[in-house]
């Protein structure tokens, strides 16, 4: 019975019949797909690696490279800024790219650079093994790692050049084209590209510059003043960890979690690409652009101090200030930094800025005063005219040579902590007790500047400890953070507890006068008072005369 509804036996030729057609469906179809792919590679097409998102920057560029970069506006024009968080992929895509380059175009030569080496064997080890993992044997570029460089079949490189090991790496013969990965990352990013990189694309209109980088961890960079050259002619695009489609939700979660939340200083920096400083590495964190820049209406009295920090490697830095006293605030008007500064231009500009701050043409409609007259103090018995102090870092010798050659006196800091005169100024010598009553004064508001008063802004914003924390760390831009410098000297020496202001009647002033209206004083009168208060004790007489 239980024979009539057993299974039929399958005959083994049926069986191989069917296992051969599936087989062979599949291997043609892997032959199809081969065959495209090495097709794509021969003809250097090969947006269809790229994911969805990351295709739309692809697209953007391409379309950004068919531009005449001489009708471009501009400092840079050729320069394109991929603004990108960490992990999207912004080095596949631009190694990607400059694959096809190498195909289309046959012996040209391009370089991949970064800050930092270890970069260059991630492009090496895991970026160009997943770009390349499609491509036929035939055509594959080899890495020649005594070279560090891809050479493709028909003659065009790819160099890479990590440039902490390598910092001249980017000097050589005329280029047709360059990427510098973590550029935000790079020292002296753009005398590099000004002086080295630019000037190799002469002849060469279709050689381009493409940064790319995650937020620097200083607020303010030269990285970030080339992006917002290359965000305003439109060469600009901006990606987040949102942006990357290969995250899930849950996996992108995670990896914020991991990073402190998205409200910590390293997430928002890392992974969404947002300008904050680090509090650990800023030397005054304390300070905020929109709590302490602003604009304030001059006193009608008050103590101006001048600020100064010699330097001759570094720069000489001054700060000019006013203490409000009835808002109990330092408001600082204008600060200035040069480097190789001859103490004659020094004497120059100090005299300059206290007459235009302060002396008799200084409150002009051009400044928010609150008065034309000149911005004096009174000493007690009259009016004087500022400053009222001026201080100075330790330098015996600047000191002595600017008052003896050009009447200009300073006091000197108390920096007993110094070798010798000519040592101090150093960072790592300065009592930190010093530097932290400048960052409480940030924090509880006591110190304001006003809007483009110069580059002290700039260095309370940006200024950074270095990577040992014994000093501060020395930029083209913000040089050894000498206007930070100065005003810490000048804030340590700021007498807070005087009254600048002139008293409503003076002793001796001709136009004290008597009120007609007022009852008339009377004399006195010797019966009255001995009726008042008893006849006068001996020796008292003459009190009554």
């Amino acid at each position: 019975m239980s024979a009539l509804f057993q299974a039929p036996e399958v005959p083994e030729w049926s069986t191989s019949i069917k296992t051969t057609t599936s087989a062979t469906s599949t291997s043609q179809t892997d032959e199809k797909r081969l065959a495209r792919e090495r097709r794509a590679w021969e003809k250097g097409n090969l947006r269809w690696i790229l994911n969805s998102d990351q295709r739309k920057v692809y697209d953007i560029i391409r379309a950004w490279e068919k531009l005449d970069p001489t009708q471009q506006a501009g400092a840079f024009p050729r320069i394109f800024d991929l603004d990108i968080g960490r992990r999207y992929g912004k080095t596949s895509v631009r190694f990607l790219m400059r694959c096809e380059d190498c195909i289309q175009n046959a012996g040209h030569i391009y370089r991949i650079s970064s800050a930092y080496q270890k970069n260059v064997d991630e492009i090496v080890n895991d970026v160009s093994r997943k770009i390349l993992q499609t491509c036929p044997e035939d055509l594959r570029p080899p890495y020649i790692e005594s070279k560090q460089r891809f050479e493709f079949p028909n003659g065009s490189q790819i160099r890479l050049v990590g440039l902490d090991l390598h910092p001249d790496g980017l000097r050589g013969r005329a280029c047709d084209g360059d990427d510098i990965d973590e550029a935000a990352f790079v020292k002296g990013l753009k005398y590099a590209i000004k002086s080295v990189l630019y000037p190799q694309y002469q002849g060469r209109a279709h050689a381009r510059l493409f940064l790319s980088s995650s937020a620097p961890r200083e607020a303010e960079s030269e990285y970030d003043e080339i992006m917002e050259d290359a965000k305003a002619r439109g060469a600009y695009v901006f990606r987040t960890i949102d942006d990357n489609p290969m995250l899930s939700a849950e996996e992108r979660e995670e990896f914020i979690r991991a990073m402190g939340g998205r409200d910590h200083h390293d997430c928002r920096r890392e992974y969404f690409n947002e300008r904050v400083r680090d509090p650990e590495g800023s030397v005054v964190p304390e300070f905020a652009r929109l709590r302490h820049v602003r604009v304030s209406a001059v006193p009608a009295y008050a103590h101006c101090y001048v600020g100064a920090d010699p330097g001759t490697r570094d720069k000489f830095g001054l700060v000019f200030a006013y203490y409000d006293a009835a808002r109990a605030k330092l408001v600082v008007q204008r600060s200035w930094a040069e480097r190789n500064a001859g103490l004659s231009d020094v004497a120059q500009f100090i005299r300059e800025t206290e007459q235009e701050l302060w002396g008799n043409a200084a409150l002009g409609s051009m400044l928010p005063c609150a008065t034309p007259e000149p911005l004096q103090y009174w000493d007690g018995e009259r009016l004087q005219p500022n400053p009222y102090r001026r201080i100075s870092d330790t330098d015996a010798r600047t000191i002595f040579e600017l008052k003896k050659e050009h009447g200009i006196a300073f006091g000197a800091a108390d920096k007993n902590h110094a070798k010798h005169a000519q040592d101090a100024g150093a960072a790592r010598r300065l009592p930190e007790a010093k530097l932290y009553n400048l960052r409480n004064a940030f924090l509880n508001d006591q110190i304001e500047l006003w809007p483009n008063s110069g580059p002290l802004e700039s260095q309370l914003n940006a200024g950074r400890w270095n990577d040992q924390r014994t000093d501060f760390e020395r930029t083209d831009a913000h040089g050894h953070l000498d206007c930070v410098m100065a005003l810490v000297y000048l804030w340590n020496g700021v007498s807070r507890n005087l009254n600048p202001n002139k008293p409503e009647f003076v002793p001796g002033m001709q136009d004290v006068f008597y009120d007609p209206r007022a009852a008339k004083a009377e004399t006195f009168n010797r019966k009255k008072l001995v009726e008042a208060f008893g006849k006068p004790r001996l020796g008292a007489r003459q009190r009554f005369a």
